[in-house]
This record gives structure tokens, sequence and C-alpha cells, in this order.
């Protein structure tokens, strides 16, 4: 019996053994790079939260698990939610793209601090600079026209040549297109005049927009027939893309407006998104749930129909919307000095006509709220009401909108107080609606006067206001509405969810103190509340104060088509061999064959390597010199093609970019003239100390590096005179990375390997 007993004990504890070593064994894996623990887990679809811990490595989630499952995983980076949100980050539908003189930082602090992660440009006419005089005063954007061979394309990368700390997407925008092909005309397109928007538009879906988007300002909105919108929103829907656009009335003629999209979305075949949609002004309240009937009605009929709003009863505007839209044309200054001008204006807006919506009218002028006033004469009006203006100015609100576009040269921000609470917590109630900010990402101090407070609140305003004190909608559904709802209707892959393979955008906000803390008197006030922020895995955000980095990359539509650079001029054929059969005592390592590289993947499905002729030939004769010394190349790249090129461009932080070829621009590796070596020494056949390891993005990286040991400054000089002895000349950045003589005869190619070896 004591035997029986000693075995069975011993069985149990050779069993136990193998269980620790296995949990051991578990762990032995590299580290995480971050593991949140004990947070409340809101995944963002919607479903009820869960407490868990999230372990980030590299750009993406790998493990999601029951809270304390991850309590002994190493981590580099610790952080301990107990009482906070964990979810995924958010994603602004409904962004600005900004100013070019803002372009240098790319930080978009009041973007950051609401939990925004990717933004989502087009929902304007500035999306591009088109007219002369705009291209001559920066002519960094230069190149932007997206009428153009691959405009669209040139403009998403000038958008944040110095990186940007969250993602960004963009729709084409209608009136950037328009503006490119007629200018200032705003008549009806010829045939050929629309021809040639249609093809703008095919080329920029492949270039990534997201759709197209319309804008609401007239006489923007009106310039755009009802055939117009169809053509071009046809052209647009074999790739998948969303026909985004204002009602073309959010007043007199709400329904009919309605009408007009849900009729552009039937008969184009594609889905729709109303922006910004609102009944504007009290009289036209009671018609919101007649214009919501129609739009669940289309979605019962199989019309793919939703919308997007902001948190605020507010609309900014220019206050040249108080005018027809024929006085919006031209310059609005040179009309209005005019006072024959001005008695017909006056005529007009005493009228009741319901063709077009007068601002002033449908708020009154006791809701117009006058922002920022240049002239010295004006600036004392700045933050007041039209009708306290028009008081103490003894006049009345037609003159004082008359008076001050006159001698503000048109340009008068407002603020419209057009909704009721009410009816802003009916819509956001509707299951198809999403948010945005309807603002450009920005940072305290950079741009004087007052604003619409959406700027840097809205996010916040709506999980404090409308989720924790007034619970118009439970938590999980308005993160569900800030992440996932806009990352499927615009067919974002791997974004907008917290899940285990998605990336690694994530906000931890504190759901008892969450708030917005600008308002209209002081617009400029960060948010409070949100504590971290992960944009592909780096924190863009700790502790509530914004970090350096500038991790953020363009998200692209569904209809991306990924295109090397297009070449002009006379270029060699392709003269491919295969680098082992000149010389299989070349060793190879090639590392991106396998997930041992700077980013963790595998991105060649076979570890060859290949190079035109005469560069491979160059290498090989660089070999056999290197034997009398005793040493020997190995090879960790070769040709390769521009798809992966593409892929390290955006898998790569804007900050350590120097290290990767620009995809618009091609690699010499794309030419098969460029090659990734190392020494080994033959007596031993292992690999020789240098500075730094491949693919180290560092200055030890850099060739002319005084740091290192002796050793290793000498082995990689070694390999430097061998390669320059035989035409190859190092890259400026990477000891290991050489360019043979005659890279530029050679075009950029995007063969895959197995096609080559064929």
């Amino acid at each position: 019996m004591s035997q029986w007993l000693g075995a069975l004990l011993t069985s149990v504890h050779m069993r136990l053994g193998w269980l620790c070593l296995l949990v051991r064994l578990a762990w032995a894996e590299p580290p995480f790079d971050v593991v949140i623990s004990g947070g409340r887990i809101v995944d963002g679809t919607g479903n009820p939260w869960f407490a868990g811990d999230v372990a980030i490595r590299g750009d993406r989630i790998t493990r999601i698990t029951p809270a304390g499952v991850l309590r002994q995983a190493p981590a580099k980076l610790r952080i301990d939610a107990t009482g906070l949100v964990v979810a995924p980050g958010f994603i602004d539908i409904l962004s600005h793209p900004r100013h070019p003189s803002f372009l240098s930082d790319g930080r978009l602090v009041s973007k950051v601090t609401q939990g925004i992660t990717t933004e989502i440009f087009g929902a304007g006419f500035t999306d591009a600079l088109m007219t002369d005089e705009s291209r001559a005063a920066s002519p960094h954007l230069a190149l932007v026209s997206l009428s153009g061979k691959r405009g669209f394309e040139r403009w998403l990368r000038a958008m944040h040549p110095r990186g940007v700390a969250i993602n960004f997407g963009s729709f084409l925008a209608a009136e950037a297109l328009r503006s490119d092909a007629t200018g200032t005309d705003v008549r009806g397109l010829t045939a050929e005049q629309l021809e040639t928007l249609r093809r703008a538009v095919r080329s920029a879906m492949e270039d990534g927009a997201l759709g197209i988007a319309f804008s609401s300002p007239a006489p923007l909105a009106n310039q755009w027939s009802l055939h117009e919108r169809i053509e071009l929103a046809q052209a647009m829907a074999p790739y998948g893309g969303i026909y985004a656009t204002p009602l073309r009335s959010e007043g007199e003629r709400l329904l009919e407006a309605v009408d007009e999209a849900i009729e552009i979305g039937r008969r184009a075949r594609v889905a729709v998104e109303i922006q910004r949609f609102k009944a504007a002004g009290q009289r036209n309240w009671s018609k919101l749930p007649q214009a919501l009937e129609k739009i669940q009605a289309a979605r019962g009929q199989g019309l793919d129909l939703g919308a997007n709003t902001h948190a605020y009863t507010a609309t900014e505007a220019s206050l040249t919307a108080c005018l027809p839209p024929g006085a919006q044309a031209g310059s609005v200054m040179e009309n209005l000095s005019r006072p024959e001008v001005r008695r017909r204006l006056r005529a007009e807006l005493t009228q009741d006509d319901p063709t077009w919506d007068n601002l002033c009218t449908l708020a009154s002028p006791e809701n117009v709220l006058l922002l920022s006033l240049q002239k010295a004469e004006n600036r004392a009006w700045s933050g007041r009401r039209l009708s306290e203006i028009a008081a103490a100015r003894k006049s009345d609100w037609v003159e004082t909108v008359f008076d001050l576009l006159a001698s503000e040269a048109g340009s008068v921000p407002a603020l419209f107080f057009l909704m009721s609470e009410e009816h802003l917590a009916l819509l956001m109630r509707q299951p198809w609606m999403k948010f945005g900010v309807d603002a450009p990402g920005l940072t305290p101090g950079a741009v004087a006067g007052l604003r619409h407070p959406q700027a840097y609140g809205n996010h916040p305003r709506l999980l404090g206001k409308y989720v924790r004190e007034e619970q118009v909608i439970s938590l999980e559904e308005a993160v569900r509405k800030m992440s996932s709802a806009v990352a499927r209707r615009l067919s974002i892959p791997d974004r907008g969810e917290l899940r285990e393979g998605a990336y690694a955008d994530v906000v931890i906000f504190d759901p008892r103190a969450v708030v917005d803390r600008a308002n209209f008197e002081q617009p400029q006030r960060l948010s409070a509340g949100v504590r971290d922020v992960f944009v592909n895995g780096v924190a863009v955000l700790r502790d509530g104060v914004p970090t350096e980095a500038l991790p953020g990359r363009i998200i692209r539509g569904p209809g991306y088509l990924p295109r090397p650079p297009e070449e002009e001029g006379d270029f060699l054929a392709n003269d491919w061999v295969e680098l082992s059969q000149l010389d299989p005592t070349i060793q190879l390592d090639v590392r991106y064959a396998t997930a041992n590289n700077f980013a963790g993947r595998v991105f060649y499905t076979q570890p060859r390597v290949f190079l035109q002729r005469p560069a491979a030939e160059a290498l090989v004769r660089a070999h056999r010199k290197l034997r009398r010394q005793g040493f020997g190349l190995k090879v960790f790249d070769g040709y390769r093609p521009w798809q992966v090129t593409r892929m390290f461009w955006e898998l790569t932080p804007a900050d350590k970019r120097a290290f990767v070829a620009d995809p618009s621009q091609g690699s010499r590796h794309n030419r098969g003239c460029a090659v990734d070596v190392t020494l080994y020494d033959r007596k031993s056949g292992l690999e020789v100390e240098m500075p730094s390891g491949y693919d180290e993005m560092s200055e030890r990286a850099h060739p002319n590096y005084s740091g290192g040991t002796a050793r290793q400054r000498s082995n990689r000089d070694r390999l430097r005179r061998a390669m320059e002895e035989e035409g190859f000349t190092v890259f400026e950045n990477e000891w290991w990375h050489f360019d043979y003589k005659d890279w530029r005869r050679y075009r950029i190619n995007d063969i895959p390997f197995e096609q080559l070896g064929k």
C-alpha cells in the first residue's frame, strides 16, 4: 500500500513539475510591450463591459484575458487600470485637415486628449490647395491637384510630412475636385468636365479615398445638380466608398433634402452618410421625427443609410450663411459696398423663401454668437450675440450683418444655436448614428480667438454629460458609436475594437471624471478624464500628458489599389539572377522571410535573394576578395518588391522613417540594385560584430558612427571598403545597405519572388 501511495505521489509530483515548466515556458516568449490590467473592458462592439487585462506587442493587441491572468506576464510597461475604462481608440468621422501653417505640429493635442486615435477628413472644401494663389502661398503643397495622376495620394502624404500623433484618412472633397476642374465657375458641368471628374473620382478611390464628400455652405451645396451628384456617386460605387453629404437643406426643406439623399443612394447604389444631421431652427424641429421615419423606412427597404452628429446644439458657420446664395458667390465685400446691392439683399432677406436656409432667421439674432473678428474696430463684438451688437450699434441685425461682412472681407465665423437638447438626445439614440468633432486637431494657443468648443470637448462631453449624467445612451453604446460603428461604416479593418489581432489603438479613461472643460467663453480648454492613449501600440498620452510620439498612419478605403510610382524615361531590361546560383558560399539570412526583423512580421514567402545581374556579379567579386582576408559576405536582403517597401513605410513610426524608403519615390531595393549585407568569419562561419544590429533604427546604424568597439568599427569599415571597390555606395543611415552604381538605369519593380524564381 505504501509503495502504491509513494508511486502515486511521485506521479503527481512529476505532473505538477511539468505543469510548472509549461507555465514558465508560456512566459518565456518575449515580454509584452504593454500590459493594461484590471480595467473595465468596453470592447467597442456594444457588448457589456467585463473586467480584464489587455496586452500589446508591437502595433497589435496580442492578448485579452479575464482580469488578473496577465498579472505575472513580463512587460516593458504595466498600467494599473483599476476603476478605469479600457476602450478602443475613438474614430472621429467628421474632421478637417489642418491649415498648412500647422502641419509642422502633428501632436494634435485637442484630439488626443479626447481619446481620438483616428480622424477622417474630407467633410469640407479646403482639403487641397486648388487655386494658383493658394499654390503660390504654400509651395510645399504645390503638387496636390486632386485631378492629376495620383493626386489624392500626393495630398495624403503632404498632409503630415513630419508625422502625426493619430491615424488619418479622408474622403475625396467634391468641392476641391470641382474647383480644380472649373475654378470659381458655378454653372453646370459640361459632359467633358463631368467625365474628367469621374476619372478623378476613380483615381482617388484607387489611391485610398473612403468615398466622396460634399459640403453644406451655399453656394457650394447648390452648385451640384442631382444628376452630377449621382454620376460621381456611380463612379465611386465599384470601389465600396461612401457618399457623404450634409442635407441640402436642414431647415425649411429638410424632408425634401432627406428624400434627395435617399434617391441618390438608390439610383447610384451606394451607401449614404448624412453629415451634421439636424433639424435647424425651432420652427423646423417638428420635422425631425418625420425625417427619422423616412430614414428608417429607407433602411427597411435595403438602403444603407446612416448619419453623424456632434454633442452641441450650436453649429459653426460663416456669417455669410445669413445671405441669399447669390450674394455668397464672388467677393462679399465688393457686393456689400454698393447701396443698391444692400437694398436688393434686404428685400430678399425679408421674403419667406423656402429654397434656402437663412441661418440668422432660423436661429434668430439672439442665438447667433460671433466668434473672432480681426479688424480693430470690430474686435469688441467678438463673443457677443448678433442682437446685442445690433442694439449697441443702434441698428437692426440685417444692417449689422452687412456692415461686419463688408468690414471683415466676408470672413466672420459665428455660432448658430439651431438645435434643441431634446432632439439632440433623440438623434444620439438612433442605432445608425455616429459622432464627429467637426473640427481640426489643434494645440492650445496655436489659434487665437474664439471658436466652437467641440474642437476640444466633443467626445468627453458625450461620455460625461450624455452618458454619465443624463444617461441618454449607455457607456457601451457610446463607445460603439465612436469606434467600431465608424470603422465598419468606412471599411477600416482591424480598428475600432478591442480584440486580439487588432491594431493597438487604445484609450483609458475614468468614467466618473471624464468631462469637457471647453465652453463658448473659453473654447480652448483641454478635456479631463482621459488618462492614457495608445496609437499603433505607442503612447501618445500618458497620465493625461501628451507625449512627443508621432505613430499615426494613413488609413485607406476598400478600393485602395497600391501602385508603384509612375516613371518616365528609358530603362534597362530586367536581368534577374538568384545570388545562391552564382556563389553558394555567400551566406543568406533573409530576415524578411521570418519574423526576426524590425516589424516582427513575415514579408516574403521564400528566403531567397535576387539582384540585377551586374549588381550580383559585383557582389560576388567583393565576396571573393574578402576570402583572402578570412571573411565572407552574409546577405540579409536584395531585391524587394515595391509592396513590401510600402508596408515598411506604413509600419515605421514617422520619426524613424529616415531608415526606410518612401514608397512614393520607390526604393533602390525595388530596382534590384541594393543589398543588405554583413561579414562572416570563414573559419568559424559566424557573423562578425558590428556597431549595431541589422535593422536597428538608431545612430549606431550610421556608417560613420564613432561609438562601439574598435573591432566593431574595423569590421564595418572593412565591409565598406570591399563593397566600394566593386561599385557600391553605402547608404548614409545604415552601414549594411549598399546601392550599386547603375541603380538609376532600372525601373521600380513589384514582382513577387515566386515569379522571379520560375
